[in-house]
């Protein structure tokens, strides 16, 4: 399969793009011989770049995040003849700290203040936010110039210190488990019981392009739902289908859905 072929494969100009630069770094290596890496991809794109790293036998692949449950990760692109470890991962963890008791500094006042520097989402893994401070994971390349430059988060003042990665702490994730029934596994009938919205206010989230389900934007309010989806909404968090019951006297489908709070 030719590159023109691959990339007439995709109708979502997101994915076509991300696609076009995947195929490039296919290319490096076999020119090369040698490891090479995307930036840091979310699930969704995890998925598209396996998927073409597969149409060719000659490679392997392996993602990795700086922990086993990562969800934005770098792909390593290798000939399958390689062996390829974590270590080789071109990963640099950050912890941001800075005096909290007077302003809560939150996910997105973090992210911002790195974006704020021009640095690209896509050079940071996750941010890991606790009590005193937060963890990020960044590409290697990146980590002198955030080291060196970020001074404020919001309105706290911060320090930055360069950590090992087998220093990462990872924190516990708080979840709420939600028993309902829907009428239906249409997108904007999970997402209204899963997030306690009314189907009216979900509907224009997901044509406006605020919904994403498994980490692709859904403009469909009556895209199908299966059990393991998950459903995020921008600035409300997700929720995953843990489980599809049976129906009940009413034709409704009882639902177990875990919340990400």
């Amino acid at each position: 399969m030719n590159r023109r072929e691959i990339l007439d494969g995709f109708s979502d100009q997101a994915d076509r793009q991300l696609a076009a630069r995947v195929l490039d770094r296919i290319s490096q290596v076999q020119k090369s011989y040698e490891i090479v890496f995307t930036h840091f991809l979310d699930p969704h794109q995890q998925r598209v770049a396996q998927q073409i790293v597969r149409s060719f036998v000659d490679l392997e692949y392996q993602c990795f995040g700086g922990y086993e449950v990562a969800e934005r990760c770098l792909l390593a692109i290798f000939p399958d003849y390689m062996d390829v470890n974590e270590a080789a991962f071109p990963l640099q963890l950050l912890k941001i700290s800075g005096n909290m008791t007077y302003h809560k500094v939150n996910h997105r006042d973090y992210l911002g203040g790195i974006l704020g520097l021009g640095i690209t989402r896509e050079m940071m893994g996750d941010l890991l936010v606790m009590d005193e401070g937060c963890q990020v994971i960044v590409k290697q390349e990146v980590a002198d110039y955030i080291y060196s430059n970020l001074e404020q988060v919001g309105r706290v003042n911060v320090a930055v210190e360069r950590r090992e990665m087998n220093e990462l702490i990872l924190p516990s994730f708080e979840t709420k488990v939600i028993r309902t029934t829907v009428s239906s596994l249409r997108l904007d009938a999970v997402a209204s019981a899963g997030f306690a919205l009314s189907r009216t206010k979900v509907v224009p989230l997901i044509k406006g392009e605020k919904v994403r389900l498994n980490w692709e934007t859904k403009r469909d309010p009556a895209a199908t739902i299966q059990e393991g989806d998950v459903i995020s909404i921008k600035g409300k968090g997700r929720i995953k289908v843990e489980e599809v019951g049976g129906e009940t006297r009413k034709d409704r489908l009882f639902l177990c859905l875990k919340r990400f709070v």
